[in-house]
């Protein structure tokens, strides 16, 4: 049998002894252009896949939901390696779960939306996991996904929460930002080390408008001292101070737009830029605690159902 992958799955059933033998003149070889059943079957589950996938893509993109977070060990797999996998790269392969595997394809292919994705578990075994990634999804798409295991190859000195993965989640997007793959935000999962949030660029230019604003008050104070008129000029007095009025405001008006253009600038949240927070980040785990710790953190999550995978892409649809 052919995974989703392209690999043989009889590897694995050799594996544990059994074997299979294949007789040319058997009903079932190709006739002319007749397709085999396995080869019609493996279409048919591409073209039911497709359609789920095109359905769970739009949720998404309708979410805002920049960055899928997909645990692997029986999540992206089926099995549990326990970090301790002692096969090779081509017999684990076998295991990928073609909804996992053409879920992260279509979100990096994706033509109208920006995605990104990243692997993270507890399994220290990462060479391994970029193996799998690399067969299963080709080389290219997986040179974007960062991976984060216990391998003590990372670490998160930020102030969000270490439980769960949502540490492991944090860092990711820190090395999304540091390779520039990613625009910097003050709110994005990924928080500075001192957890001061506050742009000291936006904190001046709020000063300055506070500070521009007192001088308006004491000039319009001033003005009004010196101003002495009589009953036959009091029209004209209300007219001049009308007239100043609208100026005033209207030079209130493009200070605040030049303390938010520029407040944008100093961030970096021009409308071309990617922003990856807690809310469009999402997190595909079967491990329940983990979803639990990432849903009280204020990280949209969903609890991946080892024995029943179709119904992923049915609970990502549903997402609201």
């Amino acid at each position: 049998m052919i995974c989703c992958c392209g690999v043989d799955r009889s590897t694995r059933n050799n594996s544990r002894g059994t074997s299979r033998t294949v007789n040319s003149n058997s009903d079932n070889s190709v006739v002319g252009n007749t397709m085999p059943p396995q080869q019609q079957q493996q279409q048919q589950q591409v073209q039911v896949y497709s359609t789920a996938i095109d359905n769970a893509i739009k949720k998404l993109i309708e979410l805002n939901i920049n960055l899928l977070a997909i645990d692997f060990d029986q999540t992206y797999i089926d099995i549990h390696t326990g970090g301790r996998y002692n096969g090779n790269v081509t017999e684990l392969v076998c295991h990928v779960r073609c909804e996992l595997s053409q879920l992260i394809t279509a979100a990096l292919q994706c033509t109208t939306h920006t995605f990104y994705v990243t692997i993270v578990t507890f399994s220290c075994q990462i060479q391994l996991i970029k193996g799998v990634l690399e067969l299963s999804i080709g080389t290219t798409l997986a040179n974007k996904i960062p991976i984060r295991g216990n391998d003590r190859s990372w670490s998160y000195t930020g102030i969000g929460i270490r439980e769960g993965k949502q540490s492991h989640i944090a860092s990711a997007v820190e090395e999304l930002l540091a390779t520039s793959m990613v625009s910097a935000s003050t709110t994005t999962v990924a928080e500075n080390k001192d957890g001061k949030n506050d742009n000291k660029n936006q904190k001046d230019n709020i000063d300055s408008t506070d500070n521009n604003k007192k001088i308006q008050a004491k000039e319009r104070k001033d003005k009004s001292k010196k101003l002495v008129v009589d009953d036959s000029d009091s029209a004209n007095v209300n007219s001049q101070q009308q007239d100043e009025g609208k100026q005033q405001q209207q030079q209130q008006e493009a200070i605040s737009t030049s303390t938010t253009l520029t407040s944008s600038a100093a961030t970096g949240s021009t409308s071309n830029d990617i922003i990856i927070t807690k809310a469009t980040t999402l997190l595909i785990d079967d491990d329940r605690k983990n979803i639990r710790i990432a849903l009280k953190d204020g990280t949209r999550a969903i609890w991946f159902n080892p024995d029943k995978p179709y119904l992923l892409l049915q609970e990502i649809a549903k997402l609201v």
